[in-house]
């Protein structure tokens, strides 16, 4: 693991015979503190990273649902589904070619870009939340200014 400058720095001039001795408390808290802010630094592009993929899943997920709604409409797959409340008994009777007239009318764009649009918005919803918990365990953890 390489040194920082300051962290050389310091060593040394913590290492000199003329100031007191701490008992390694004042080196130990000063290294803590510093690797503290590494820590921080590299998780805050992290954070803003895992909040604006968060954003954007929302919004191609809203825009998804809109495209998938206008293409349900276009379709008859709302009048296939609505057989089930008026008919029961003729869906009933004949539920394989109901199931496959169903699946006929289908608009397969818009389903697997739902499908994408949500699987895409929980995997950032994961990595978010992960990204979070870090930040959190991140403060938790660190004990400066503590005794």
């Amino acid at each position: 693991m390489t040194q920082s400058t300051l962290e050389t720095s310091i060593k040394k001039h913590l290492s000199q015979d003329q100031l007191p001795d701490f008992g390694g408390y004042l080196l130990a808290k000063i290294m803590s503190r510093l690797n503290y802010e590494k820590q921080i630094k590299a998780l805050r592009p992290k954070l803003w990273a895992a909040a604006g993929l968060f954003l954007g899943s929302l919004i191609l997920l809203i825009l998804t649902a809109d495209f998938s709604w206008h293409a349900f409409i276009q379709t008859p797959t709302f009048q296939y589904i609505s057989l089930v409340f008026t008919d029961f008994g003729q869906v009933a009777a004949n539920w394989q070619d109901y199931g496959f007239s169903i699946l006929e009318s289908l608009p397969l764009a818009a389903v697997t870009s739902l499908a994408g649009a949500l699987l895409v918005s929980i995997l950032l919803i994961d990595f978010s939340k992960n990204q979070l918990s870090n930040f959190r365990k991140l403060l938790n953890d660190h004990s400066y200014g503590q005794h």
